[in-house]
């Protein structure tokens, strides 16, 4: 499980930070990277309007002038977290079933997963998800029906990716994290009859529940929602308010 081998050096991202050397210090779910960066020489006038959309900055808001300034080159050496069997990327699916009230209005709910969360030796609950396989998955979106079927046990249904899949690099994990997520929704789903196996760690504590979007909106706040589904349902609310469903 132990590695000693760089598998990154020398890359510089917009903001003139240079990654010397990422060694995979250890692997078995995750993988942990020893990673050395050297930070260029800055003002704030450098880091004042950053633009991006592929992680240097959304381009969005004014500069307060409050940014950090170096007059010299700096290293610091970071843990960096990813899943590189995975390519550094998953899919997050908010499945949603819309039907009739019984007044002429339509009645929308989501399913959700409750799932035991390591970090926390807690039961959290977030949307089917799960991360990337080229030995099974040609694209992300088959990523997509594959956790539906295999955590909600749903198929079928119309999916749509709530960014661009083709050119948008995925949301940001954490600040810590090299993996980014594509996040999905998916309307009419239908039971699954014969649904894949879920992995032997997700099954013995995984439960399936149905829930309004209001029930949905208390979940986001209630802090045990976890953080990639809790942006999955801020756009996917986003969406079905678009379409006219909330």
């Amino acid at each position: 499980f132990f590695r000693g081998r760089t598998v990154s050096s020398s890359s510089t991202s917009d903001d003139g930070v240079r990654v010397l050397s990422s060694v995979k210090a250890y692997s078995r779910f995750l993988t942990v990277y020893d990673t050395c960066v050297e930070f260029a020489p800055s003002s704030s006038s450098s880091l004042a309007s950053p633009s991006g959309g592929s992680g240097s900055g959304s381009g969005l808001g004014s500069s307060l002038g409050l940014e950090s300034s170096a007059s010299a080159v700096q290293q610091f050496s970071f843990d960096v977290v990813g899943h590189p069997r995975n390519s550094f990327k998953f899919a997050c699916v908010m499945p949603v079933s819309i039907s009739d009230n019984g007044q002429g209005q339509p009645r929308v709910t989501t399913t959700v997963v409750w799932e035991y969360a390591q970090g926390l030796n807690a039961i959290c609950v977030g949307f089917p998800t799960g991360g990337f396989d080229a030995s099974k998955h040609d694209t992300i979106v088959d990523t997509a029906r594959a956790e539906l079927a295999e955590e909600a046990r749903l198929t079928g249904g119309e999916l749509t990716c709530l960014v661009d899949v083709n050119a948008h690099p995925g949301m940001v994990e954490s600040k810590w994290c090299r993996n980014r997520f594509y996040p999905f929704l998916c309307v009419g789903a239908d039971v699954d009859a014969n649904p894949p196996p879920r992995d032997k760690e997700e099954d013995v504590r995984m439960r399936v529940c149905q829930v309004t979007l209001d029930e949905l909106r208390r979940l986001v706040k209630s802090g045990d929602m976890l953080a990639p589904s809790v942006q999955t349902a801020f756009l996917g609310l986003d969406e079905l308010s678009r379409r006219g469903y909330c």
